[in-house]
């Protein structure tokens, strides 16, 4: 006898059983999980664009202990916290410069919370 759909499910609840489905969560959720689907190299090469004071060179090297990483980071009080939290990490290359569509000299928009400064002004809200 075939049985279809829900069908299946309710004979199966007759005998106490049920069917899981595994979905697997989208992505946006968790970046570094987020990562680990497109990454399956031990040792992957790294851009961290706006590399702030570290957080992201610590995730990765917690998940790809080999990697290499090359950090930029335009704010210069910024990149000095950077330098202190990243110090104890092998193959990870800081550059106190900005990276951008071109070559050019900007202003940095330095905001207290440091990920929320920005070449971009700043709104009427901060």
């Amino acid at each position: 006898m075939l049985i279809q759909g829900t069908g299946i499910r309710r004979l199966l609840r007759k005998f106490g059983y049920d069917i899981i489905v595994h979905i697997p969560k989208p992505l946006g959720i968790n970046p570094m999980m987020d990562i680990k689907k497109f990454i399956n190299c031990k040792k992957p090469v790294v851009f961290d664009i706006g590399a702030n004071i570290g957080q992201t060179v610590t995730e990765i090297k917690q998940h790809y202990k080999h990697s290499i990483i090359y950090s930029f980071e335009p704010s210069e009080d910024t990149f000095s916290i950077l330098m202190k939290n990243i110090s104890t990490y092998k193959n990870v290359y800081p550059f106190n410069i900005a990276v951008g569509e071109e070559s050019g000299k900007k202003i940095m928009y330095e905001n207290k919370l440091s990920d929320m400064s920005s070449f971009l002004k700043m709104g009427e809200d901060g």
